[in-house]
């Protein structure tokens, strides 16, 4: 192939990939339910089966200590409740921390990848333009030589 072919090809991959970049980035659909299409991995899906019967496990705690109570008849919670909650809650801020974190990282990997594929893009462009610049002044050239036979 030809070095300007090769130029049009990688000029096309990176607008390809330009464009499929806000696609990927859109957000997921709604319904997130395994199809026949998709796969599910076993250990992802025993991970969310524990998780969701630890989750299980805590509204029925929660619950049962609501029920205790409403019986009594206390509208005072105890400190140990309030202990409980606060310890629930710190739990729950340290992993939204680490979120955070992680999203930052991916955002700045996303800028990265951005700069990347425009710094790609400029290159391919300019090498694109350079060998058009190029066969122009070859043809002029040839036709000079012509012109002075």
């Amino acid at each position: 192939m030809s070095y300007q072919v090769k130029s049009i090809l990688s000029l096309f991959f990176v607008l390809m990939l330009i464009i499929s970049l806000p696609i990927c980035a859109a957000d997921p659909p709604e319904d997130d339910s395994p199809t026949e299409t998709q796969t599910v991995d076993d250990s992802t899906s025993e991970s969310y089966k524990v998780l969701f019967e630890e989750s299980q496990n805590e509204t029925a705690y929660y619950k049962e200590q609501y029920e205790e109570l409403y019986e009594n008849g206390s509208t005072n919670i105890s400190n140990k409740y309030i202990t409980n909650i606060k310890n629930e809650l710190t739990i729950a801020n340290e992993q939204i921390t680490v979120l955070n974190q992680s999203i930052t990282k991916l955002q700045s990997t996303i800028n990265y990848l951005s700069i990347g594929i425009f710094f790609t893009f400029g290159i391919t462009l300019i090498e694109f333009l350079y060998v058009l610049r190029m066969k122009i002044n070859n043809g002029k050239q040839s036709n000079d030589d012509d012109s002075s036979k």
